[in-house]
């Protein structure tokens, strides 16, 4: 995958780029939790609250929005029987968890006739690397009268439904995408060349005690052409310990070399015939050979395209992993392994950590898609199974896959936070894709 040019570094860039990740987190953060406020109010969904952070106290209100829930003469009999501006009382998601005071409503006048005028309030909480949007009518009851919640989540068709869940990872995916671009047309990408001529070889290695040279040219490996560098790297990976005759060139005149690639002591990400990552993490055989970078700036359409193909190379590189389970642990990162990489990219210069937290987004927008309850993906498989069943599950179902997924969700943290803890005990080893 691309890898951002890095920029400046030191103490004082050290400390800006952290600050420029938790601003960027929250940014995108807020970008994923707006997927679903759109959405939600396109579809006259009442929300609540719409908050940047975690947990309590409140630090601040930001805004204060007002919007309009049409009412339904068949449901809404007691709420259309109240005067034109009378202030109601309406149950909100805070009074079920705890102490949270009833919300005001208002009852007014329009077009269409009486209406139910509510409030968004747009916060900002304590803990910055999170938030969520509280849509009404999102807690489901044993006789599930949620369904009649006036602009409630559940009072909408299923597809609806499917919308508003599905618009948080797109929007994720799309602001990790947008921030992409600028990045690559004005910073640059790092990716891995095709060119057969060479950087020097690692002293010591399989290479250099075969005499290969800076700016040699490898054309043909045991008499075949060779027109690309990936070539080398998949014929060389499974030789471990046999003799590889090379034709070469060196300052325009041909010669022989004779290497014996060796089997690297740790297991590395695979590379495909593009030099992109496959997912897959084995041990290899290699010469010893770096592979050349090439740095360019890209135009606004290149941008685009290569902005646009990172959530594919994500999906690719899951794929390969989940392809083979018992890799997982070479690849796996959780919050320490994200601490580990945002202090490298802190390192590197505030640019690097605005790369990194637009792939954090790509990749969490990705992950939220999962099939398991309570991701957007578990609930939007929820919602498929009550789109054709056309009513909704029963209470005692949307409970046990409830309690499923959170088990699920809780194994995959422990199982991530112990490999990470590992990797910090004497002899743990580095995940695959923290290694250099």
């Amino acid at each position: 995958m691309s890898n951002l040019i890095a920029a400046s570094s030191g103490p004082v860039g050290i400390l800006l780029a952290i600050i420029a990740f938790v601003t960027m987190i929250s940014i995108l953060v807020a970008a994923h939790e707006f997927g679903h406020y759109l959405f939600a109010r396109l579809f006259n969904m009442g929300v609540e609250e719409f908050a940047i952070g975690l947990g309590k106290p409140i630090l601040f209100s930001f805004g204060k929005r007002r919007y309009v829930l049409p009412l339904d003469e068949r449901r809404d009999a007691e709420m259309l029987a109240k005067e034109e501006g009378e202030i109601v009382k309406i149950e909100s998601a805070e009074t079920f968890e705890g102490g949270g005071e009833p919300r005001e409503g208002k009852i007014i006048k329009t077009a269409h006739g009486k209406a139910l005028e509510e409030t968004t309030i747009f916060n900002i909480r304590a803990w910055p690397l999170g938030g969520f949007v509280r849509i009404k009518g999102m807690m489901a009851f044993e006789d599930s009268h949620e369904v009649n919640t006036i602009g409630g989540f559940y009072s909408k068709p299923a597809w609806q439904r499917l919308i508003v869940l599905f618009a948080g990872p797109l929007f994720s995916v799309l602001a990790g995408v947008i921030i992409l671009v600028p990045l690559f047309m004005g910073i640059g990408i790092v990716k891995g060349s095709q060119s057969t001529i060479l950087e020097a070889p690692a002293k010591g290695s399989a290479a250099d005690r075969a005499g290969f040279k800076l700016n040699d040219q490898i054309v043909s490996m045991n008499g075949q052409p060779v027109s690309k560098f990936s070539q080398i790297i998949l014929s060389v990976r499974d030789q471990a310990g046999k003799k590889i005759t090379f034709g070469v060139l060196r300052d325009g005149k041909p010669l022989s070399l004779t290497a014996i690639p060796e089997l690297e002591p740790t297991k590395s990400l695979v590379l495909d015939e593009n030099l992109e990552p496959t997912g897959a993490v084995r041990q290899q055989a290699k010469l010893g050979i770096p592979i050349k970078q090439i740095k360019m700036k890209l135009g606004f359409g290149s941008a685009l395209v290569e902005s646009a193909s990172t959530p594919f190379q994500v999906i690719k590189l899951l794929a390969g992993m989940v392809n083979k389970p018992a890799e997982l642990k070479e690849n796996v990162g959780g919050p320490i392994g994200i601490a580990a990489k945002t202090k490298e990219a802190a390192d590197e210069g505030i640019l690097s950590v605005v790369f990194l937290a637009a792939q954090l987004s790509i990749s969490l927008g990705i992950f939220n898609l999962l099939p398991i309850y309570p991701l957007d993906g578990g609930q939007m498989v929820v919602a498929f199974i009550e789109l054709f069943k056309r009513k909704r599950l029963s209470f005692r179902m949307q409970n046990a896959i409830a309690y499923v997924g959170v088990a699920a969700i809780l194994v995959l943290v422990v199982s991530v936070v112990t490999l990470d803890v590992s990797r910090l005990l004497p002899g743990g080893k580095p995940s695959a894709v923290q290694k250099k």
